[in-house]
């Protein structure tokens, strides 16, 4: 590294309290009397400092700074129309650039991955017992993948019993028609084996008791939605409540229900009715029969039930690690799928650490922040940041 100054520079020091400008040295032979040549120490004593001796504490930094832009042609850092500016210091890189680009200096916040050879790492794999770790995760993975894949297959096939709606017997072509969709919860060991009953309430009568079973599939299970159509031998009206009960006969009767909503398929209105509570003899109240009330609007917008559903629906559904248990049997993206992207992503976060792999090991630690007269410590600077995300 070379260093160059266009005039001489100057030392400011501070003794005893007062300020003492020390001079400048040159090697021009043609020197005012200010000046003092270099490599005369008592001349600098007595013409600066009055024979006054002095220690002097410094320190030194020498650092240097580069501006760099992205070359998306050769995918590689580039220092073509960038320079360093004026205003540059230990702490801040002043870039003067020609050109409008992503650049950045010296790799601080722009992380450049190390650069990958494929066929050369697959080279590697022709002498296993040199790196037999690799080969060993890479097997245990895809046969963990294997294994899971053949369970997820296998509860994608059960969940495909578990969707579709049941037309109950006894229907007629001048029926008045309602859809009933009953949803289970997701607490552990919420579904039954009971046979469950329901009786609409309208303004203009009342139904009569519908038993919802389907015995070609599986229903009531845990975080089920289950769909029937009923029919009524009058139009009962807005339904304003519903009756709902099990027999609570099986060898798992208790179920905690969450919601049902009853549909009029002639007109069209939607009707919900909340429960969130067990019908069992064992747990909450000891009931297994419930009076539900059409909610209001205001108890569906209630923030603690629209939390309670968003994070209930964004863990099963939208999770794409705990999907893989609790994904609803109306999705389409099945478990198998779900799988396989864990693994994809897996893979990927592997290569991507290959990739920066020893990068931030060259890193310095960042320069202390004051927040509200506080200093600040960052442990990581913002380039580690950037490569750990």
């Amino acid at each position: 590294m070379s260093t160059g100054f266009d005039q001489a520079p100057l030392l400011n020091v501070i003794i005893n309290d007062k300020r003492v400008d020390h001079e400048p040295f040159t090697d021009d032979p043609y020197i005012n009397a200010g000046t003092v040549r270099r490599g005369n120490l008592s001349e600098a004593l007595e013409l600066g400092y009055g024979g006054v001796n002095f220690t002097l504490n410094y320190t030194l930094k020498i650092f240097t700074s580069t501006c760099l832009f992205f070359d998306d042609d050769q995918q590689l850092w580039n220092t073509e129309g960038c320079e360093v500016g004026p205003l540059t210091t230990t702490s801040l890189t002043h870039c003067l650039c020609d050109h409008l680009t992503a650049f950045g200096s010296d790799f601080k916040f722009f992380v450049a991955p190390n650069s990958l050879n494929i066929l050369e790492a697959l080279e590697g794999f022709t002498n296993i017992m040199e790196n037999p770790s690799v080969v060993i995760t890479i097997g245990v993975l895809f046969g963990l993948y294997l294994l899971i894949v053949i369970w997820a297959r296998w509860e994608d096939k059960k969940d495909g019993l578990k969707v579709g709606a049941t037309v109950l017997e006894g229907s007629g072509r001048g029926s008045h028609t309602y859809e009933v969709m009953v949803y289970t919860g997701t607490r552990a060991n919420a579904g039954t084996s009971a046979e469950v009953f329901l009786v609409l309430r309208g303004e203009l009568g009342q139904s009569v008791p519908y038993v919802l079973e389907d015995k070609t599939r599986i229903t009531f299970k845990q975080g089920a939605v289950d769909t029937f159509v009923v029919t009524s031998a009058f139009q009962l009206g807005p339904i304003y409540a519903v009756h709902i009960w099990h027999n609570n006969i099986g060898p798992d009767p208790s179920w905690y229900l969450d919601q049902v909503i009853v549909t009029d398929l002639q007109d069209d209105d939607r009707h919900t009715f909340v429960c969130k509570s067990w019908l069992a003899v064992e747990e909450g109240d000891g009931k297994v029969d419930r009076v539900l009330y059409k909610a209001s609007y205001d108890d569906l917008v209630r923030f603690g039930r629209l939390f309670s559903n968003k994070t209930s629906k964004d863990f099963r559904d939208e999770h794409l690690w705990f999907s893989v248990i609790g994904r609803p049997a109306t999705s389409p993206f099945t478990r198998v799928q779900r799988v396989s992207c864990c693994l994809s992503l897996l893979m990927c976060t592997m290569l991507t650490n290959i990739m920066f792999f020893g990068r931030g090991q060259t890193y310095q630690k960042p320069a202390p922040v004051y927040i509200l007269g506080f200093q600040v410590q960052f442990p990581i600077s913002w380039g580690e940041k950037v490569q750990g995300e």
